[in-house]
C-alpha cells in the first residue's frame, strides 16, 4: 500500500518477526494523552489495507512493479480513458469485498480525472471498468496473491489477472507468468507461448529473463527498462560521437588531400610556367643566334663584295704592261 517500501531482514519469517508483512501507525488515547503505536500488520491487513499502511516487499519486487508501471503508462499515454494506478488502495463497489491494494491496477473508461492525491479510489465514483490487476510476488505477499486474490479479484469483475511470482529463496531467485482470464465459469489460466504471455488488453508481450520480467511490443522487440534506456541512449550517444569524431577526421583527411593536391596543381603548374618560361627563353635564344647568324652572313656577303669591288678597282687602276715590260716578265734574255 502507500507509504514508504521496507525490505525483508534476511530469511525472516512470520514467527520470527512481528513486521514481517508490515505496519501501520495508530493513534491511542492513554491517560498520559495520546500516543503512536508501531502495529504489525497480518495477512488480512495486507489483503484489505488502509490507507497509509507499510507493507514490506524486496528491491526485486519493487524493481518490476516499477518496469511494469513505466512501459504500461507508455501505451496508454494518449489514452486519457484509461487510468493506472500503482500500490493504490481500491474500493469496489460490493462492500463484501472491501479495499484492495494491486501493485498495478488499470482500469478503463474513466469518466472523470483522478485526484493523484486521493489516497482510495472508490470505483463506482469516477465510473471506471477494470481491466487487468498485476501482482508482483514477494515473500510477504506471495501465499496472497497466489491464492485468495485469485477469487477475489475474479469476484470483483478484473478481466484480467497477472502473476509475476519471485519463486524459490533469495540465494537461488527464479521467476514465472501466471494468468488468468475471466469467464462465465470463473477464471481460467491463460496459457503461454514461446514468446512469452501475450497480454491482449495491452498488446505487449510479458517475457522472463533469469529473475526479471520484461515485456516485449507486438514484433517481439524486447522493452528496455530506464537504466538500459540511459545505457543505450548513453552507447547511441557515444557512437554518434565516435560516427562524428571519424566523419571529423575523414572530412580533415580530405581538407589534407584537397590541399595536397591543390599544392601538386600548384607545382605542376609552376613547373609548366617555368617550362614556358625555359621554352620561350630558348625561342629567344634561337631568334637571337638566328638573327646574328643573319647579320654575321650579311655582313661577310657586304665583306665579300666589298673585296669584289676593290680587286675589280685594283684591277681598274693598274697598268697595262708594256712589250718590254712583258718580254722582262716572261724572263726574256
Amino acid at each position: 500500500m502507500a507509504g514508504q517500501r521496507a525490505s525483508t531482514s534476511a530469511r525472516s519469517t512470520p514467527q520470527t518477526d512481528p513486521f514481517f508483512y508490515g505496519w501501520r501507525y495508530v493513534t491511542r488515547q492513554t491517560p498520559q494523552g495520546k500516543v503512536i503505536e508501531q502495529v504489525p500488520l497480518t495477512e488480512e491487513d495486507i489483503l484489505h489495507p488502509q490507507e497509509g499502511d507499510f507493507i514490506v516487499h524486496n528491491a526485486a519486487h519493487d524493481r518490476d512493479v516499477r518496469y511494469l508501471q513505466a512501459v504500461i503508462e507508455d501505451r496508454i499515454a494518449d489514452q486519457p480513458e484509461k487510468l493506472l494506478l500503482c500500490d493504490h488502495r481500491v474500493l469496489w463497489d460490493s462492500p463484501e469485498l472491501g479495499a484492495y491494494g494491486p501493485d498495478l491496477i488499470l482500469f478503463d473508461q474513466v469518466s472523470q480525472p483522478w485526484n493523484p492525491h486521493r489516497g482510495t479510489l472508490s470505483v463506482w465514483d469516477i465510473g471506471a471498468q477494470p481491466v487487468l490487476a498485476i501482482e508482483v510476488t514477494s515473500p510477504s505477499t506471495r501465499d496472497t496473491d497466489l491464492t485468495k486474490k485469485v477469487d477475489h479479484y475474479y469476484r470483483a469483475g478484473i478481466p484480467w489477472y497477472i502473476i509475476v511470482d519471485h519463486m524459490g529463496d533469495e540465494d537461488h531467485p527464479s521467476l514465472r507468468l501466471l494468468a488468468y482470464r475471466a469467464t462465465p465459469e470463473g477464471y481460467v489460466p491463460v496459457p503461454l507461448q514461446p514468446q512469452g504471455l501475450w497480454v491482449e488488453p495491452l498488446r505487449l508481450w510479458l517475457q522472463v529473463e533469469g529473475d526479471r520480467v520484461w515485456c516485449a511490443d507486438e514484433q517481439g522487440q524486447r522493452i528496455p527498462d530506464l537504466r538500459e534506456q540511459r545505457d543505450q541512449e548513453r552507447q547511441r550517444a557515444q557512437q554518434a560521437l565516435e560516427q562524428a569524431e571519424a566523419e571529423r577526421r575523414r572530412a580533415l583527411e580530405e581538407h589534407h588531400r584537397a590541399i595536397q593536391a591543390q599544392q601538386r596543381a600548384e607545382e605542376e603548374h609552376r613547373k609548366a610556367i617555368q617550362a614556358q618560361q625555359r621554352a620561350e627563353e630558348e625561342h629567344r635564344k634561337a631568334i637571337q643566334a638566328q638573327q646574328q647568324a643573319e647579320e654575321e652572313r650579311q655582313a661577310r656577303l657586304a665583306l665579300e663584295e666589298k673585296l669584289r669591288q676593290l680587286q675589280s678597282e685594283l684591277q681598274r687602276l693598274r697598268p697595262l704592261p708594256t712589250a718590254e715590260g712583258r718580254e722582262e716578265a716572261s724572263g726574256s734574255p
